[in-house]
């Protein structure tokens, strides 16, 4: 199998081509631009839209013929397309829709720090956020999957660190896909893509609700999601980037790294606290991940001290340590 070093931004754009995605839009920004740029192949329609809300409605109207696509944009892009973003989880996709979204902790090249992954639990769609480029990778062609079997559109949070950092990825065929490009104006439900005609916003809302006990299964069964006890007293949850730094800062804790962050695997979490004395979640950004924890047991949970700034390994040791 061949291995090649890549950052993190040209793994999912090796993961798009492994995947048969066939569109990829996007609106130029730091730290998401060279996604778009690495991804080298003929058969894949690439577009620099006018803006982000442009890039995902091109998007979107591919995954409604039926192909694959994916739109990318950094944090403060996603600002720019909750109209039609919160709209297309209500109608759902045909096509496999994959959001790539670049966070920035630290605001090194933004104006916010805003987390998206808050947005995906407020959207109430799927999450995954990986902590390096092999996950980059794997993530990115599972995301196409996940959209698929939900009919919703899935989030990938990157941040920084995760999409410009060099490492090893291991490289697979092209999945060839038969695609069948029809437009049907009554794919499975009356007037499909219309969210003002039958079945109605509040039918639509009911259906997007009913996916969530599949989510919390597609996240339980999840091989990003991984439990690793040492049979220590502390207990650490994270994800991401952050489980990096973890792993540096406390290597013999009872970590549990969690790749879909929304919804988080449930049994998983419980089996961590079972097995830890003291229990942190440490993750780069908003309090997602704790937020969730807390509404499933009664131990007391605890976190990162300051909940700013771009996360690093002596920030964990000090919030684990002292």
């Amino acid at each position: 199998m061949e291995r090649k070093l890549l950052s993190g931004n040209a793994a999912i754009g090796r993961g798009a081509i492994e995947a048969d995605v066939r569109i990829v839009t996007g609106y130029p920004g730091t730290p998401s631009t060279d996604i778009l740029e690495s991804i080298k192949d003929d058969e894949i329609y690439k577009e620099w839209s006018t803006n982000e809300k442009v890039a995902f409605e091109v998007a979107l109207g591919a995954s409604i013929m039926g192909v694959r696509a994916m739109t990318i944009m950094k944090n403060a892009g996603v600002n720019w397309i909750m109209d039609p973003l919160a709209a297309t989880c209500y109608t759902g996709i045909k096509g496999g829709l994959v959001i790539v979204v670049a966070d920035d902790p630290g605001a090194h090249f933004s104006v916010t720090e805003q987390d998206t992954r808050g947005i995906a639990q407020f959207l109430k769609i799927p999450c995954l956020e990986p902590s390096n480029s092999q996950e980059c990778k794997e993530m990115t062609k599972k995301a196409f999957e996940i959209s698929e079997e939900l009919g919703l559109p899935v989030i990938i949070r990157t941040v920084t660190k995760v999409a410009h950092t060099v490492s090893n990825v291991e490289l697979n065929e092209k999945n060839k896909l038969n695609y069948e490009i029809k437009f049907n104006k009554h794919y499975k439900k009356p007037y499909h893509w219309n969210p003002y005609a039958p079945l109605r916003p509040v039918s639509d809302h009911e259906l997007l609700l009913n996916t969530i006990p599949k989510q919390k299964k597609i996240s339980e069964e999840s091989k990003f999601n991984k439990l690793l006890l040492n049979k220590g007293s502390i207990g650490i949850i994270t994800s991401g980037i952050a489980y990096s730094y973890v792993s540096e800062a406390i290597p013999n804790a009872n970590i549990l790294k969690i790749g879909l962050p929304n919804p988080i695997p449930t049994k998983l979490v419980l089996d961590l606290i079972i097995n830890s004395e003291k229990v942190f979640v440490i993750e780069d950004g908003d309090s997602i991940i704790e937020n969730q924890v807390k509404q499933i047991t009664n131990k007391e949970i605890f976190s990162r001290r300051k909940k700013y700034g771009e996360l690093n390994v002596n920030e964990v040791k000090n919030s684990i340590l002292l």
